[in-house]
């Protein structure tokens, strides 16, 4: 981009709800929502931020392109067409959705969801007792017994889902996609890690006038905090997550840059890892039962590792 990373940041810190930069170098340009509520937020604005002359162009000719083409991006243009879809997302995806999150749930991993507890013996006091080691005994404050919860610590995973798309992508391929991340999410969850879901994309050439790539990434699921299916379904297994909520964050904030009309192609994530500082990243091949179930796996060793 043509302007300077303090340049950039003050026009960021200008606006509500904005991004933060969490990496600047040479060949990339990353920034972070700190919630989705700030992305959405920012989302929503539309086009206010969208400057005239660069972006502006090449999102109106977007929406010209695309506003009729529910193969494209399910003819979600706007952000209540938007909301709409998060809100309650298209049976059919539902439908698609639920068939691969039942066929990756149905996959054995290494994860002992039940809770590890002791059994504490020769108590004065407990949930238990003893009648006969009272008897051998004759000492009644040894005959009682109590499980204790054995608490270790939560290991935390941060996963980062690739929501970049490419023209040849299709629905069922991007549902496996969307599944795996959400699968990762509660079945590490259940087992008891502490699980931070990021979305994210590397957009490569999206300035026509230089060569450095734009990397956005906004939470899905903060640790802690319930997902909800719906929101997950739609933020990862929608089209217009990436082509329109994804390309309106892009156009507002790429100010001072001329926009590529192609709007650039996609880069994979793990090619920008050390920059959202990811564990996991279920990146663009991630698009069959196999890989989603190899990502499965390596997020199952990666908790019983840091247990």
């Amino acid at each position: 981009m043509t302007f300077t990373q303090t340049q950039f940041a003050a026009r960021l810190d200008a606006r509500s709800n904005a991004p933060r930069i969490v990496a600047w170098t040479d060949e990339c340009a990353t920034i972070e929502w700190p919630t989705l509520d700030a992305a959405v937020a920012n989302a929503r604005a539309g086009t206010d931020y969208i400057e005239d002359g660069g972006p502006r162009a090449a999102w109106d000719q977007y929406i010209q392109n695309h506003q009729d083409d529910d193969r494209w991006n399910g003819g979600v243009t706007t952000a209540d067409a938007w909301d709409r879809v998060v809100s309650k997302p298209p049976a059919k995806l539902a439908a698609r959705v639920r068939e691969c999150m039942d066929a990756l749930d149905a996959v054995p991993l290494p994860l002992d969801e039940a809770p590890r507890r002791r059994s504490m013996r020769n108590l004065d006091e407990g949930d238990a007792f003893d009648p006969i080691r009272m008897v051998e005994d004759l000492n009644l404050d040894r005959a009682w017994s109590e499980r204790r919860r054995h608490n270790r610590p939560r290991p935390f995973v941060r996963v980062v889902l690739n929501s970049g798309l490419n023209c040849n992508l299709d629905a069922k391929a991007l549902a496996w996609r969307g599944a795996c991340a959400m699968a990762i999410a509660r079945r590490a969850e259940d087992a008891g890690a502490d699980v931070e879901l990021i979305a994210a994309v590397n957009w490569r050439a999206i300035a026509a006038d230089t060569r450095r790539s734009l990397v956005m990434a906004w939470p899905l699921k903060a640790r802690g905090e319930f997902a909800d299916r719906d929101t997950l379904t739609a933020y990862c297994c929608h089209f217009a997550a990436f082509r329109w909520f994804a390309w309106v964050l892009a156009a507002q904030n790429m100010q001072g840059s001329r926009v590529c009309y192609s709007w650039g192609s996609m880069g994979r994530i793990e090619e920008v890892t050390a920059h959202l500082k990811a564990d996991v990243v279920v990146d663009y091949d991630v698009i069959t039962k196999d890989r989603a179930v190899e990502r499965l796996r390596q997020v199952a060793e990666l908790v019983e590792a840091r247990r």
